[in-house]
């Protein structure tokens, strides 16, 4: 009774085909004396079935060891540890298996699942990981999970999934929902394969533990909060392919270096928010906006890099073609000392550098009308026009040029 009780305690289950539950145990070789040689097979439970039932389990012998009616309560269950699943079974165990979820004998008969592999399409994942009334993850300690043939995950799918360190996406994937893998934060790295074009809303958010991501040339857009509070993410390559950065994307994330791409048009309100480690960004040349809050509360020495040139540190350029900046963009950036507004501004929002006192250098001669750099900026702001030439004398206005690459303020 010993040596059974042992050999329980590791347990794989192998899904492969409906109804069918195939239970390979991974037996210790010091119960191979018991010679027992035969792995037990679980057939799905009827579902009326209930997990409370005091009947004994129906058996008998096959070829692939014993077919026995699945008790939520037996040793069998308690024991696993792995699940390969295809499509078929994964259907049985969303619909039939998890009617018992809320069952408290359920949930603890699930904390020793820690690998999941899928085989097919998944149609069911949603199913199974975010079903009607369901609350906590279904595996609560699961840590890898390998998909061998899916085209979608669905939204939700692995959220919350505390435990999980690896995932193993195929190639064959195209579609990522939002909160996928939302609060995942024991995931240290992801590679997103080629056909995902959508990085969508929050699917890697609080993923405290993310340090590296691989995004494909294929991917277009990153949605609203897809890597908020990623406090672990120092830096991300973005692919060139990229188009739009949705609002917050990136908020609280643990960013220290970023380059948007030339592809880049649109930039979300707050993307880069409360980055607090970041300290050199290149801006798209194809950007005419930068959007409320985009940098605010970036505390670091933030760098911002002429899209042409590199301009020392402490300096912020605008690209040329931006024509619009909006409310509180860099407000709370302490150490940004210089920036350098395009000639195409037109809009500039309220407080946009609240907090800060740096000097502000202007490529244009004039202002459009309705901009008063009075009225726009804090009064410890200086703010220079560019003459390429040195001014005259009696000049009222301040006025600023390039020594190599620096912005200058000529003296009078």
């Amino acid at each position: 009774m010993h040596k059974k009780e042992k050999s329980m305690k590791s347990r794989k289950l192998l899904i492969l085909v409906a109804p069918l539950l195939i239970l390979s145990a991974c037996q210790n070789p010091s119960d191979s004396s018991s010679g027992t040689t035969s792995s037990p097979a679980l057939s799905s439970p009827d579902s009326s079935s209930s997990p409370d039932s005091s009947s004994t389990p129906e058996s008998s012998s096959t070829s692939t060891g014993i077919t026995q009616n699945l008790d939520w309560t037996s040793s069998d269950f308690q024991a696993l540890t792995e699940l390969t699943l295809d499509d078929a079974a994964l259907k049985t165990l969303s619909e039939s298996y998890l009617a018992h979820f809320n069952d408290a004998d359920f949930k603890k008969d699930n904390t020793n699942v820690k690998k999941l592999t899928f085989l097919g399409e998944n149609y069911n994942l949603e199913t199974l990981f975010s079903s009607k009334g369901q609350t906590d993850p279904v595996f609560p300690n699961l840590e890898t999970v390998i998909l061998t043939e899916a085209k979608t995950i669905d939204d939700s799918s692995f959220k919350d999934h505390t435990q999980l360190k690896q995932i193993e996406l195929p190639d064959s994937l195209t579609n990522i929902g939002s909160q996928a893998f939302s609060g995942c934060t024991s995931l240290t790295d992801i590679a997103i394969p080629a056909g995902v074009t959508t990085i969508q809303y929050s699917t890697f958010e609080f993923c405290t533990a993310l340090k590296s991501i691989t995004l494909p040339e294929t991917v277009t857009t990153i949605e609203n909060s897809a890597f908020t509070n990623d406090t672990s993410l120092a830096e991300i390559t973005l692919p060139s392919s990229l188009t739009t950065i949705g609002s917050e994307a990136f908020l609280g994330s643990g960013l220290e270096s970023i380059v948007l791409p030339d592809s880049v048009t649109e930039l979300g309100e707050g993307a880069f928010r409360e980055c607090h480690k970041l300290w050199n960004i290149k801006l798209s040349s194809k950007l005419t906006e930068i959007p409320y809050a985009a940098f605010k509360d970036c505390t670091n020495d933030l760098t911002f890099l002429n899209t042409i040139s590199n301009i020392t540190d402490f300096v912020l350029e605008i690209p040329e073609g931006v024509t619009e900046i909006g409310d509180y963009a860099f407000k709370g950036n302490t150490y940004l000392f210089n920036l350098i507004l395009p000639s195409t501004i037109a809009s500039i929002g309220s407080e946009t550098l609240e907090g800060t006192a740096c000097a502000i250098f202007y490529r244009g001669t004039k202002l459009p009308d309705g901009l008063d750099p009075t009225t726009l900026f804090p009064a410890r702001c200086p703010f220079y026009f560019y003459s390429e030439t040195e001014p005259a004398q009696d000049s009222t206005e301040k006025y600023w040029h390039f020594v190599d690459n620096v912005p200058t303020p000529w003296t009078k």
